[in-house]
């Protein structure tokens, strides 16, 4: 940019070091030769293994007319010095990133940052820092060897908006079921070639845009709660189907048998209707219900022939109560057409409603 200053206007570039220094020529009147600009790359990196991101600042005098600089304009610049930014992770990360792997969710870090500081950052929250990948490496990786360097690298750094859509396909096709969650620009296509895209309020328009979720807290603890209510809803909705498919799967059971025998219908349909609107109102407290721990400590996937293998084993079950107060009602106590529905009625809702299905 342009800053106008006492002795006229002045061409500051600020930007990554070492871009920066490539430009240089000078720096504090002295020549910026191999040594020095050895010496600031040295400095850049001892900043960045304390975790501080450095911005370089060059100028020169401009002597041209007022117009917005080129690339082309950014030589022969003096040395001006680094700017620091320090960017701790929040108090609340490493317990998050072990409430995740506790659950069985690896957190990976994709960053287009230095990888002394992505590591140092990574080793803060607890994980493993010891091995970085970085944007150049990735460039002599084939699709199989990054698949395979993927199951044990948490850390990549220096990355391009593509680098990291390829590491998430790496992911996907190594089976994993992958989430990213960004904010910038440079973000939004990873967020979209994941299976779950994450983004926060106040994120760029991009990012969110691209993103399934948008976190109203930009906190890693966030999506630790999420994973476990997730998986506490998702336990509970196992339980209401498994208690819906086998009521209503022994209920035909029972009805088809009575068919065969009975000179009358075992139930009218408003019966029916009200059966099921009963069955219905006591199931309203199974979102409420408790979860077990093993149920919220790992991933959980739709099995249907579980659902058909417990709805197969426990309808025909109540249906041998079904037939039993059948036999009981028409053939011991004889019982008119009325009495009989108003038995197995009675029957029917309290053998639905006394059931608690643990999956």
């Amino acid at each position: 940019m342009l800053a106008d200053g006492p002795e006229g206007l002045t061409l500051i570039v600020k930007g990554a070091p070492e871009a920066v220094m490539a430009a240089c020529a000078s720096a504090g009147g002295a020549p910026f030769d191999t040594a020095a600009r050895k010496a600031a790359s040295a400095r850049v990196q001892a900043l960045a293994a304390s975790g501080l991101r450095a911005v370089g600042v060059a100028s020169r005098p401009w002597t041209g007319a007022a117009r917005d600089p080129t690339a082309d304009d950014e030589t022969n610049l003096a040395f001006e010095g680094l700017c620091t930014f320090a960017d701790p992770p929040k108090a609340t990360a490493p317990a998050a990133v072990a409430r995740l792997a506790a659950a069985g969710v690896r957190v990976v870090i994709l960053s287009g940052d230095d990888p002394l500081v992505v590591g140092r950052l990574a080793g803060i929250v607890g994980l493993r820092a010891q091995k970085a990948i970085v944007g150049a490496d990735l460039h002599v990786l084939s699709s199989d060897a990054l698949r395979v360097q993927t199951r044990d690298t948490d850390v990549f750094a220096r990355l391009s908006p593509d680098q990291k859509v390829r590491i998430v396909h790496a992911l996907r096709d190594a089976g994993e079921i992958v989430g990213f969650m960004g904010d910038g620009v440079n973000d939004a296509p990873g967020i979209k070639a994941a299976d779950v895209g994450l983004s926060v309020d106040g994120a760029t328009g991009v990012a969110r845009a691209a993103a399934d979720m948008i976190l109203l807290d930009s906190d890693l603890a966030v999506v630790a709660d999420g994973v476990e209510e997730g998986r506490r809803t998702f336990a509970n909705i196992l339980k209401y189907i498994r208690m819906g498919a086998s009521s209503n799967f022994g209920n035909m059971l029972s009805m088809a048998a009575a068919s065969l025998f009975l000179p009358f219908l075992p139930m009218l349909a408003t019966q029916i209707l009200l059966n099921n609107l009963l069955y219905d109102v006591s199931e309203i407290g199974i979102p409420f219900d408790n979860v077990r721990a093993t149920d919220i400590a790992r991933p959980q996937r739709w099995r249907m022939h579980d659902i058909v293998r417990f709805a197969g084993v426990m309808g025909p079950l109540s249906s041998v109560f079904d037939l039993a107060t059948f036999g009981v009602l028409f053939l011991w106590f004889q019982t008119s057409a009325e009495v009989f529905r108003t038995g197995w009625f009675v029957e029917s809702i309290a053998t639905q409603t006394l059931v608690s299905v643990r999956p």
